[in-house]
């Protein structure tokens, strides 16, 4: 049971592929295999339904140079997280127990992988940001923590940045029973040694969600403000710009999305940068929103896309000619007296450069 639900997640991933190779030409290409190594995707056991009691959570998948993929999931109840390397025919080569909460995996530039996430650690039952490296057999080489033992830090996304070393962000709630999330954003070298960390202190709970380096250097931090918490609470989109030091050059909310879920910035070939989020329509139905802002934040234009069921989203991606390729979820709720029973599948949203729908395909998944 535990192969099929990584196969699912791992289903979602090869619809990508096809989208990058679809020439400009074919207005509804049918579904192809394959993965998109650009593509980076993290889900939650909202994403699923459970296929086995012990599997709750599987939460970054990664392709890798040679078409093998690396994997941490999380086995409930025994609240281990564990790190997987399948081959490129999905047959598992190992896996190695992680002694924290991992959020997402990438592959390092030894060959070896650097995972990032959260840890208590030194008898405090706070979590610090942490990152944990391997070799290429998921032997552990070393781990860093990112912030104090007095603060709660949790480190939700990071990417590699031009300089050998990686940017963080996350949350951190600080020592006060009444204290919300801040932004929460560290720079460190390719050794896991922090440079610098910044707290971002803004109305609200703030949480970072997805990171791009720009050209003009420094970066532009995705993240959600809200004035309460919880995975299904209603929340803004936070766009904040940093230096290559971290000091703040502009922030800017907008937008009614559902916290919680994934929201993803790409930069945009037109300038500026796309963002893919959830909302909930006439407070019954989710849509996933395509936003496009220019290089100063400030908002071009929205478009809601989705079926006439719950979608979610989860990635986006940009064609060679411009086109926007939004992958997600549809929530089809049963009418069979259950309990929260529904099924989940897969969609793929293809939009011109200006966000107006080519097509919409629905994988079904059933095992």
């Amino acid at each position: 049971m535990k192969t099929k639900f990584f196969f699912f997640s791992l289903a979602t991933l090869y619809i990508l592929s096809g989208c990058e190779k679809v020439e400009k030409t074919d207005p509804s290409p049918p579904i192809k295999w394959g993965v998109s190594p650009e593509f980076n995707a993290s889900f939650s056991e909202h994403s699923f339904n459970y296929i086995d009691a012990d599997v709750s959570e599987l939460t970054s998948i990664k392709k890798l140079q040679d078409n093998s993929f690396i994997l941490t999931g999380f086995y409930y109840p025994s609240t281990s997280y564990t790190l997987l390397k399948l081959n490129k025919f999905f047959y598992l080569e190992w896996m190695q127990d992680i002694e924290g909460m991992t959020r997402q995996v990438l592959e390092s530039m030894d060959g070896g992988y650097i995972l990032a996430g959260a840890k208590s650690h030194g008898g405090s039952l706070n979590h610090d940001g942490f990152l944990w490296k391997t070799d290429v057999n998921g032997e552990k080489e070393w781990e860093n923590y990112i912030g104090t033992t007095l603060d709660d830090e949790h480190i939700t996304t990071f990417i590699p940045t031009s300089d050998n070393g990686y940017l963080l962000t996350g949350g951190i709630t600080q020592n006060d029973p009444d204290s919300q999330s801040d932004l929460f954003i560290a720079k460190v070298n390719g050794s896991g040694i922090e440079s610098w960390s910044k707290v971002i202190e803004l109305p609200g709970d703030n949480w970072g969600w997805s990171i791009v380096e720009v050209v003009d250097e420094g970066f532009v931090v995705l993240g959600t403000s809200s004035n309460s918490t919880g995975s299904n609470s209603e929340a803004e989109l936070l766009l904040v710009k940093i230096n290559n030091d971290g000091d703040v050059l502009w922030s800017k909310s907008f937008g009614s999305i559902l916290s919680g879920y994934y929201n993803k910035i790409i930069t945009s070939n037109e300038g500026g940068f796309a963002i893919t989020a959830t909302s909930l329509a006439d407070e019954a139905y989710y849509n996933i929103l395509l936003f496009k802002v220019d290089e100063e934040g400030n908002l071009d234009w929205t478009a809601v896309l989705g079926s006439d069921e719950e979608d979610l989203n989860h990635s986006i991606i940009q064609a060679n000619n411009g086109d926007y390729v939004i992958l997600g979820e549809t929530r089809k709720h049963l009418d069979e007296p259950i309990i929260g029973a529904e099924i989940v599948d897969i969609i793929l949203i293809r939009t011109n450069p200006l966000g107006e729908v080519k097509w919409m395909k629905n994988m079904v998944v059933r095992f």
